[in-house]
């Protein structure tokens, strides 16, 4: 899970039918300071879905899975864990639409130019 400090990293999806192109991601949304991402992932013990880059420099600080779950969730609640599941995959779900709207887009543009 990162937590953005300063700096700019994108986020998207790779564009797989372009292997050779120097513009293999299509980053749709930027994540500045005080953002933060990997907690659905994190959360839910799955990889990543999408691809997040360092558009500019950043300064950011992460906390490992094995942390999170064993040092952090073992002091609360499971009923803590939980609500903070649900949040994340609220936030996980509103981002996943956007993204994968856009992915949509790019596919009807591309296929019109074919």
């Amino acid at each position: 899970m990162y937590f953005i400090q300063s700096g700019e990293v994108g986020a998207g999806f790779k564009l797989y039918d372009q292997p050779l192109s120097l513009e293999r991601y299509n980053l749709t949304h930027s994540l500045l300071s005080k953002d933060y991402f990997g907690d659905y992932y994190v959360l839910y013990n799955i990889k990543s879905e999408f691809c997040f880059l360092a558009v500019q420099e950043v300064h950011a600080f992460a906390i490992s899975k094995k942390f999170l779950l064993f040092d952090v969730f073992a002091h609360f609640e499971e009923s803590y864990f939980a609500s903070f599941q649900q949040r994340s995959q609220g936030r996980y779900m509103d981002f996943r639409t956007r993204v994968v709207h856009q992915k949509e887009n790019n596919i009807v543009k591309a296929n019109k130019h074919n």
